[in-house]
């Protein structure tokens, strides 16, 4: 039986590293034979993602094609569990486990084992199961391991941080040899902020979830950057991009987030009056920037502070 582990579509650094992460774990806890395990992606990965497997020489997974599905029996869904963040390629009897840190929306018929914790990446997740276990990852993977929380959790300061979080990382800095974290959280900001040669459209699909709120098709993009204003200046492009995804992909609601990850703030971008009163509903303190863009101050978890408050607000005005 061939089983491939599997993030998100437009995988981000934890969901690429938490299928690697986790191929090896059940490779050296003895649940698996490991050749049948296999880590892939549902996407081509990020710039963020591409440097950081290129610093510590781990090979990029596969991205899941027709002729990869044709040999997968089974799948592990990891950092993703709602069907409308899944690659089309995955029918539902074929899951058999999910390992997330995310709310848990599922409607699979049959029963699966799942490993949700609310922790700031699913990798923290992974390590944990590991240490369980008496897995213990090689240098090159605790490395990257170490970015992959670095990265969901922006440096630990983010409000999705925990204590194991904080605890995990410094563990696997010690296995991963790495001296000085805060270098190393600045080289992974450059990365993720990294948005040269992107078209519009790449933009505004650079990180995004597709959510259902009360019926509704909700699209949340998020932008993480140093740079906020250098995003903002291109609104009438992103703004057109926006409109045109929507009407691609039958969305409903667009609400494009630029977060400023070094001073934890976040703006929305919007397409229409709808989608900003939505927004204002959603967060009772927003400043209008200029039309369509909105200051929603300090909130940059999508996960925690943006999409439930959103969702909230959508059913709101139902």
């Amino acid at each position: 039986m061939n089983i491939g582990i599997i993030g998100h579509k437009k995988p981000d650094l934890d969901a690429t590293v938490a299928a690697i992460a986790y191929a090896y774990h059940l490779a050296n806890c003895n649940h698996h034979d490991s050749n049948d395990i296999v880590a892939l992606i549902a996407d081509p990965i990020n710039k963020e993602t591409n440097y950081v497997l290129s610093r510590f020489n781990v090979e990029e997974p596969n991205v899941l094609d027709a002729n990869i599905a044709q040999n997968i029996d089974k799948y592990i869904l990891v950092d993703h569990n709602e069907e409308s963040q899944r690659s089309e390629l995955i029918e539902n009897d074929a899951i058999v486990e999910v390992v997330d840190h995310h709310k848990v929306n599922v409607n699979i018929p049959h029963p699966i084992n799942m490993t949700v914790r609310t922790w700031g990446s699913t990798t923290t997740v992974i390590y944990d199961m590991m240490k369980k276990e008496d897995v213990t990852p090689s240098q090159q993977l605790a490395a990257i391991m170490l970015c992959a929380i670095l990265s969901d959790t922006i440096g630990l300061k983010s409000s999705l941080t925990t204590p194991i979080d904080v605890k995990f990382a410094n563990e696997l800095k010690q296995l991963a040899s790495i001296e000085d974290l805060d270098r190393l959280t600045k080289d992974i900001f450059k990365a993720k902020s990294d948005v040269s040669g992107l078209s519009s459209k790449e933009l505004v699909l650079k990180d995004y979830k597709i959510f259902d709120f009360a019926g509704e098709k909700v699209l949340i993009n998020q932008i993480e950057t140093t740079e906020p204003e250098n995003i903002e200046n291109q609104k009438g492009g992103l703004i057109e991009a926006m409109q045109a995804v929507k009407t691609e992909q039958n969305i409903d609601l667009f609400f494009c987030i630029v977060t400023d990850i070094l001073n934890m703030r976040s703006d929305v971008i919007v397409t229409n009056h709808d989608e900003a009163e939505i927004t204002k509903r959603a967060f009772t303190d927003t400043v209008e920037k200029q039309d369509l863009i909105y200051d929603i101050g300090n909130r940059v978890s999508r996960k925690k502070e943006i999409a439930p408050f959103i969702e909230k607000a959508v059913e709101y005005g139902k």
